[in-house]
C-alpha cells in the first residue's frame, strides 16, 4: 500500500507481472511486467516510486504515472529478491545475491556498500530500524543478522571510503 494510501500494489509468489489498484475504487489501473516473475513489491517512503524484485532485477516506476524508471541488474537469478527502504527513501538495500546485500542511493543509483552475510542460506526479507541507522535482515533458517550502519560508516570514514550522506 503507499504511504498516501492511493495505491495498492502485488506481486505473486508464483506467478507473473505486477498489478497496482487504486485503493478507494478497488480498479485495476495497471499491470506491470507481464509474463515475468516477480514477488516481491515496495512503495518507497515518499510514496514516489513503486519497486519490484524480479529474477535477475529490481525494477522502478514512477507512482501514478507507472513510467519506468531506474533498472538495477543483480546476480541472483532464481527468485525475485527481498529489498527495503531506508526509512527517509533515500536508500534501498536489494540482495544482489543468496547472501549479499547491497545499499544504493536511491535518487543517484550509487552502490553505497556491499554487506556479505557471513550465513550463507538465502536471504528472504530486510527491514530497516526506525532512525535507519541499522539494518536486519533474515535468512530461510530463520537466522536474523543486525548491520550496525552507524559503526559501519565511521569505520568507512576513517579509510576515506564512507558515503555522501548525513550521519545518522
Amino acid at each position: 500500500i503507499s504511504p498516501d494510501d492511493k495505491w495498492v500494489a502485488t506481486g505473486a509468489w508464483d506467478g507473473a507481472g505486477v498489478r497496482v489498484w487504486d485503493a478507494r475504487t478497488g480498479r485495476r489501473v495497471r499491470e506491470l511486467l507481464p509474463g515475468r516473475r516477480t514477488s516481491q513489491v515496495a512503495f518507497s517512503p515518499d510514496g514516489r516510486w513503486l519497486v519490484a524484485g524480479t529474477r535477475g532485477a529490481y525494477e522502478f516506476w514512477e507512482a501514478g504515472s507507472w513510467q519506468p524508471g531506474r533498472r538495477i541488474a543483480v546476480e541472483r537469478a532464481q527468485l525475485a529478491g527481498p529489498m527495503a527502504f531506508s526509512p527517509d527513501g533515500n536508500v534501498v538495500a536489494i540482495a544482489c545475491s543468496r547472501s549479499v546485500v547491497r545499499l544504493i542511493d536511491v535518487a543517484t543509483g550509487e552502490h553505497l556498500a556491499v554487506l556479505q552475510s557471513p550465513d550463507p542460506i538465502e536471504l528472504t526479507g530486510f527491514c530497516f530500524s526506525s532512525d535507519g541507522s541499522q539494518l536486519l535482515t533474515v535468512s530461510m533458517n530463520r537466522r536474523i543478522q543486525v548491520w550496525d550502519l552507524r559503526g559501519i560508516r565511521r569505520r568507512l570514514a576513517t579509510m576515506g571510503l564512507d558515503w555522501n550522506a548525513p550521519p545518522y
